[in-house]
């Protein structure tokens, strides 16, 4: 089963840094597909479903976001604990996209991007927010850092993209929590060389590949744009965005929700395979 995932690469997205197979970047999206056919036919019989979630993962998402995004992979990760898993099986893939594509490369102070932009530079509803958002990080096993900067994600979608089609799913979901973990608790430019390389070495790739590719802005670079613009085109214009594809019908899941309801979705496309 294939979870379509799409973030807005770490610009103020936040996911569980992780755990669990779901979590990074500006926007997400797991755009679904079945794993485990060739020609159509499925192999040792085993049902496998595609979820897909959009996740915003542009670091210009808040703290909620990065909340909030652990609960998908909570939902997962009780899922495969249940016996259900034994015949139906999911998979998540990260796809691209960007709330904020304006943003700079050179980014901006991440605090007064927050006060300003969501707060009317309002100090009291900023040191409220920091408050309720270290609270809920706690409760998740994330130590936020609200400080650092707040920059275009382009280049860290392209990284994500380009290593989930060549080394597959697990790289990728490194990537994402490599990514997340450097932006959101180390004060790391969302998409600067320095950053990527970083979570390259996290996930375990060949360093002169990676560096090759880092370096090279453009590989890669078309193939993430068209993506997209995909998610664009399927109507995609908040996160999370979970779409959920099952062998009678699917399910889309629009903004954040709670594990029990994202863990109901999970198995009913379960029983319906059977």
């Amino acid at each position: 089963m294939l979870v379509h995932f799409e973030a807005a690469c770490l610009m103020l997205v936040e996911r569980d840094i992780r755990t669990m197979r779901f979590k990074k970047g500006d926007r997400i999206s797991y755009q679904g597909a079945r794993d485990e056919k060739v020609d159509n036919t499925i192999l040792r019989s085993t049902v496998s479903q595609s979820i897909q979630a959009d996740f915003a993962m542009n670091m210009f998402h808040d703290s909620d976001s990065a909340h909030r995004s652990v609960l998908l992979p909570l939902s997962l990760r009780q899922y495969r604990s249940s016996p259900m898993s034994k015949d139906v099986s999911f998979t998540v893939k990260f796809f691209p996209y960007q709330l904020y594509p304006e943003a700079s490369m050179e980014g901006e102070d991440k605090y007064e991007w927050y006060k300003k932009t969501k707060y009317n530079d309002s100090q009291e509803m900023m040191d409220k927010y920091i408050t309720l958002m270290t609270t809920y990080g706690n409760q998740a096993g994330i130590n936020f850092d609200f400080h650092g900067q707040v920059a275009n994600t382009l280049h860290a979608h392209r990284l994500i993209q380009h290593f989930q089609e060549h080394l597959g799913p697990d790289t990728a979901d490194k990537l994402v929590n490599s990514l997340y973990t450097q932006y959101f608790t180390q004060r790391a430019h969302p998409s600067a060389s320095e950053t990527l390389l970083r979570a390259t070495h996290d996930a375990g790739i060949d360093s002169a590949t990676a560096e090759a590719f880092v370096a090279d802005e453009s590989e890669g670079l078309l193939d993430t744009k068209m993506l997209m613009r995909e998610q664009a085109s399927n109507g995609v214009d908040s996160v999370p965005h979970v779409f959920v594809e099952g062998k009678r019908r699917d399910f889309t899941l629009v903004g954040a929700k709670e594990v029990a309801e994202y863990l109901k979705t999970l198995e009913a496309v379960a029983k319906e395979a059977s």
